[in-house]
This record gives structure tokens, C-alpha cells and sequence, in this order.
């Protein structure tokens, strides 16, 4: 059985602590905002360094969505995209981001997991479907 739990169920303190976060979500505006109502994971708070808000980790690495991988810029913290999922258009990625994002000259396509990848994420990282369903 697969249990949620209420609020962050431990987000924050895995936000705040982790050396290196990486979020796997959908990639949906909703979610993606620019402004939020209530901030339970810091990432990098309204530009301030993570060490003056107390927070010991280096803050995200990437957002890995179904649509792209977005990664953050170590001086600026700008969110800036990596790479696009195949089939993928950049304006779908734009139109459903709700915060500014860089976008390089040249992005290019996320490659495609090879058969042990695949093997390893249906059969030990994931064996019971919750991401890859």
C-alpha cells in the first residue's frame, strides 16, 4: 500500500539539510508558480544565500519534470532549462511554467534511459509504478 502523509511529510527538512535536492513533479503551472502562498521547501529564498537563512544544503540541483530537466544557476539561482523530454515542444514547456526561465541558444533533447536504465527503474528504484505510470 502506498501511504501520503499530510503537509511536507519531511520536505522542509530535506529541502533545508540535503546537500543536493532534485524534485520530480509534473510539469503543470498550478504547481510551477512564481508566487507562492505558503512556502513549505525552501529552495533559494527571494535571492538571499541558503548559510544567512540558516538552511545547510546547497539548495535544488534539477527539477526533473514529464516534460523537460530545469536546472539552477550557482551564481544567479535562476532556473534555466537543461534539457527537453522528446517529443516535447519548447512553447508547451513555456506556456506551462509560471515563473521565468532561461532558456539557452541551444537546448538540447534528454536522452533516452539505455536498457539497464530501464531495467533498474521498474525493477529496483521504482518496482511499484508510483513515477512510472
Amino acid at each position: 500500500n502506498i501511504r501520503y502523509f499530510n503537509g511536507s511529510a519531511g520536505g522542509n527538512d530535506t529541502a533545508s539539510l540535503a546537500k543536493r535536492v532534485i524534485v520530480i513533479m509534473r510539469h503543470n503551472k498550478r504547481k510551477l508558480r512564481h508566487v507562492l502562498a505558503h512556502l513549505t521547501s525552501p529552495g533559494f529564498v527571494g535571492g538571499r544565500s541558503r548559510r544567512e537563512l540558516g538552511l545547510r544544503g546547497d539548495g535544488p540541483h534539477r527539477l526533473i519534470t514529464d516534460n523537460a530537466v530545469i536546472g539552477f544557476d550557482p551564481d544567479t539561482h535562476a532556473a534555466t532549462l537543461v534539457s527537453l523530454h522528446p517529443i516535447v515542444r519548447l512553447e508547451d514547456v513555456l506556456e506551462n511554467t509560471g515563473f521565468p526561465l532561461h532558456v539557452p541558444r541551444d537546448v538540447p533533447p534528454t536522452p533516452l534511459p539505455n536498457s539497464e536504465e530501464i531495467r533498474l527503474l521498474r525493477d529496483e528504484i521504482d518496482p511499484d509504478g508510483i513515477y512510472l505510470s
